[in-house]
């Protein structure tokens, strides 16, 4: 158990620099807690990521959709690439993170309908679109998801 927490620790410091890397000149100081919050929140998804991506992959081989299966894989080696490349600002790190949720919510809506993990994906992405980004963002952002 303690080699697995110690894992973890040194994967959430990984990620941690990773995001925090290139940080954007135009954001003030004072709205260091988003930037720690994106952090914590991409460190911590990772993490649970791979739970989730198990059981979305065994609900989409069940529903016999092979799209969800490529739907997950494609948009977690993009997650990846945004998240690890350190030559993209923070400000678009959060942009493309968030565009690709929503397409995976989408995507996930549209093919196992309602009931299916695209909800919940939406609602998650609602409440951290609010957190992380100024209010007229945030503002926008949740009304579209309305």
């Amino acid at each position: 158990m303690v080699r697995i927490k110690a894992y973890l620790w040194n994967a959430k410091g990984l990620i941690e620099r990773a995001v925090l890397a290139n940080p954007d000149p135009s954001e003030e100081d004072h709205v260091f807690w988003r930037k720690k919050l994106f952090s914590n929140m991409i460190s911590y998804a990772f993490i649970v990521s791979i739970i989730a991506i198990v059981s979305s992959t065994s609900f989409g081989l069940f529903a016999g959709n092979p799209i969800v299966n490529w739907s997950n894989v494609v948009v977690g080696v993009v997650l990846l690439y945004i998240i690890f490349n350190k030559k993209i600002m923070i400000q678009t790190k959060k942009i493309l993170v968030l565009f690709f949720l929503y397409v995976l919510a989408i995507v996930y809506i549209a093919l196992l309908g309602s009931e299916g993990p695209g909800v919940l994906y939406l609602i998650i992405i609602t409440i951290f679109c609010a957190m992380i980004f100024p209010r007229p963002v945030a503002y926008y952002l949740v009304g579209l998801n309305v």
